[in-house]
């Protein structure tokens, strides 16, 4: 879902240090002591680098990537780029008239149940580090292709397929006033719901770039054995367009309780020729693994829905402070036998690390006791307690090169 920018390939970035260098000026200060004297010299250096890190935010290891699908009106997930460490904000490309979308904590947004903010959190959902983006003054009203509260009031609704006992869920459901609720009972893998005659919808805004999406709950003895789900969306049987997505909205399997499925309109199928004027047929098949005659109750589906989004990009500080020598991919540790990988930043944060890479060499050295060579190197990065004239390298980082990382937003009721 992700892509790097432009310097992600070492090809065009320009020449820059390499862990060898770090790793050979934090040596000199030691009269006597060769490299082999240390049993990880990479390990040293990417260690120093982190507490470089954790003290201030590396400015070179800014990154820009486009956020994909395209943000529409609710609450989207996406899952965070492998190497993410702070966001710094997200920028309309086409400088749409939006709101300036504010980070948030995760309990913030839960409470904000009618999208009236526009917040952003980074939060975890099994095991999936995942961004959460509610905006609420994003100028993109979805079309509701379905609403999934009746039946028979908007076409006519129909499970076949291993589905069966086709009803309403006045309790379980994620808008309007119901969701459409019926069971499986395994024999040929799949149960399909259609919606036929449903009211024209006017689909033809929605570019290559929009997607469409439903929400499907998913019954705990179905859990662990949904394949896949597809929607067809089309102007009857025979013309339509068809998506197939394998995991939720935010990349992670098929949990128990309501999965928002998303499905990009740029992987789409044409059967026939779909009149986009006129969509009054939709069509979604579970795919499943159940074993012959076994019965799941209470499968749901709501809010079908398309999406034309509007088109961000996402600014964040990047926790990958390596570049590969082969292939030049940043990384998160440096790997060359050599110390030949190099380093992302410039030579600011280069004497950051090599103070660091001292005194993790110099406790190495002395068994864990701070000498002489820690002493004036913790000095050199935190300045002398009442020296104001002196106020160490890490503070004069941060005046020269103050974070661009937003401060989050709570709120206690």
């Amino acid at each position: 879902m992700w892509c790097c920018d432009s310097q992600a390939t070492g090809g065009i970035m320009e020449s820059m240090y390499t862990v060898n260098n770090i790793f050979t000026s934090a040596l000199r200060a030691f009269s006597g002591v060769s490299e082999n004297s240390f049993l990880s010299p990479n390990g040293i250096i990417e260690d120093a680098v982190r507490a470089v890190s954790n003290n201030i935010q590396i400015v070179e290891n800014k990154r820009t990537v486009p956020l994909l699908p395209a943000l529409y009106t609710g609450d989207n997930l996406y899952p965070a780029p492998s190497d993410l460490d702070n966001i710094i904000g997200f920028y309309p490309y086409n400088n749409a008239a939006v709101n300036t979308i504010n980070k948030a904590a995760p309990l913030t947004i839960n409470r904000d149940t009618y999208n009236t903010g526009t917040n952003f959190a980074t939060e975890y959902r099994n095991g999936v580090k995942m961004i959460r983006v509610q905006p609420g003054y994003v100028i993109d009203t979805p079309i509701i292709l379905h609403a999934c509260d009746s039946t028979t009031a908007d076409g006519t609704v129909a499970v076949s397929g291993d589905g069966s006992n086709l009803d309403i869920n006045e309790v379980m459901y994620l808008n309007g006033t119901a969701s459409l609720d019926f069971d499986i009972t395994a024999s040929g893998g799949s149960a399909t719901i259609t919606f036929t005659g449903i009211t024209a919808r006017d689909i033809s805004t929605i570019t290559r770039d929009g997607a469409f999406s439903l929400g499907m709950f998913i019954p705990a003895g179905l859990e662990g054995n949904v394949t896949s789900i597809s929607l067809k969306v089309g102007t009857d049987a025979s013309n339509y367009y068809e998506m197939t997505a394998t995991t939720t909205a935010y990349g992670a399997a098929f949990i128990h309780g309501f999965n928002i499925v998303r499905f990009e309109r740029r992987g789409a199928t044409e059967t026939g020729t779909v009149d986009e004027e006129d969509i009054t047929f939709l069509e979604s098949t579970l795919t499943h693994t159940l074993a012959a005659a076994t019965e799941v109750a209470g499968i749901k589906f709501d809010a079908i829905a398309a999406h034309k989004g509007i088109g961000y990009q996402l600014e964040y500080y990047s926790g990958y402070y390596f570049i590969d020598k082969t292939t030049g991919a940043f990384k998160q540790s440096p790997t060359d036998n050599g110390m030949l990988d190099q380093v992302t930043f410039g030579k600011e944060v280069f004497e950051l690390a090599v103070r660091e890479a001292q005194k993790i060499m110099d406790h190495s050295l002395r068994g864990g006791k701070a000498g002489t060579v820690y002493q004036a190197a913790e000095r050199d990065l935190n300045g002398i307690w009442g020296d104001f004239s002196n106020p160490g390298m890490y503070e004069n980082y941060r005046l020269k090169f103050p974070s661009e990382r937003r401060s989050t937003i709570t709120s206690y009721l």
